[in-house]
Order: C-alpha cells, then sequence, then structure tokens
C-alpha cells in the first residue's frame, strides 16, 4: 500500500477542505493518507519560482514524514 502526507497551512479553512478532498481522492485509489496542519503560516510563491517552491516542499514534506513516524 502506497502512502501519502498532505501537509497543509489554512488561514480561513478551505485549503483544508481541499486537502482533505485529496486524501479521500488518493483513499479511494487505495492509499494511506496522512494530512497535517502547519499552523505557522502559509507558502506563498510567485510563478517564476514555482520549481524552487516544488523541491523546498518535497523537502519539507520528507522531513516532517520523518519527524511523524510516516
Amino acid at each position: 500500500m502506497s502512502k501519502a502526507l498532505i501537509v497543509f497551512a489554512t488561514r480561513t479553512g478551505e485549503t483544508k477542505q481541499i486537502a482533505e478532498l485529496i486524501g479521500e481522492g488518493l483513499r479511494f485509489s487505495g492509499a494511506e493518507v496522512s494530512l497535517f496542519n502547519v499552523v505557522s503560516g502559509s507558502l506563498r510563491l510567485k510563478s517564476s519560482s514555482l520549481g524552487g517552491g516544488i523541491k523546498m516542499a518535497q523537502d519539507y514534506g520528507r522531513e516532517m514524514a520523518k519527524k511523524l513516524g510516516l
């Protein structure tokens, strides 16, 4: 079974709802899904820095998975 960690931050709750919908879709596909709310704030990227932002998010996700024992 594959595992997925969805890390999100939200001010209004909308991002949490999106993360839960993504998680539901992944679970439907057979994945074990964990959601983690980063309460320290959101990450905002300009389109020109998207590539670097994606790598940063992937690195952060791996570190969080280690800390959570996933």
